[in-house]
């Protein structure tokens, strides 16, 4: 948990194009209700992937846009549920992020669709900033301060995004 979701919420608010997240639509209209990470390693994560694959597809690359989550996300799971699906191993991806933000963990709230713990937030994190630093990316990493309320956190990132965006 990174308070992402927040941010992209807090844009789309702003006015920006945002792409939300494939995982919790596809969670949420699981006929199983909450996979744990056992259930994961089925088909839900290429369920998954085709669906931001399918979303990504469809977008036009000129517009700026925010995506919850990108196709590289995709890989991370499959690497961290040692699923190895050929459909999510093989791809490579047509096209560029032009920015990618990086948001460190921040201490898990629970949502009612995730039932993750900390160590499992800690791997996915390093797992995810592995793959798009493999992809060639650079992240612009927006740190997270325990101490700091959420309110004052989400405002300092939003700034953050803010400032890199003007700056393209």
């Amino acid at each position: 948990n990174s308070g992402k979701t927040t941010l992209i919420h807090v844009l789309r608010a702003m006015g920006y194009t945002v792409i939300p997240e494939s995982a919790r639509e596809v969670l949420a209209s699981s006929p199983t209700g909450t996979p744990g990470v056992v259930e994961m390693q089925g088909g839900l994560q290429e369920q998954i992937f085709l669906t931001q694959k399918r979303k990504e597809d469809s977008l036009n690359p000129e517009e700026p846009l925010f995506l919850d989550r990108g196709v590289p996300d995709s890989m991370a799971y499959n690497q961290i549920v040692e699923q190895r699906s050929p459909l999510i191993i093989d791809h490579r991806m047509p096209y560029r992020y032009q920015t990618v933000f990086f948001c460190h963990a921040v201490p898990l709230q629970r949502d009612g669709l995730r039932s993750e713990d900390e160590s499992w937030n800690r791997r996915v994190g390093q797992t995810l900033q592995t793959v798009y630093r493999d992809l060639g990316y650079d992240l612009i990493e927006l740190t997270a301060d325990p101490k700091e309320p959420a309110t004052r956190s989400i405002a300092r990132r939003l700034r953050e995004i803010l400032r890199v965006v003007e700056e393209l």
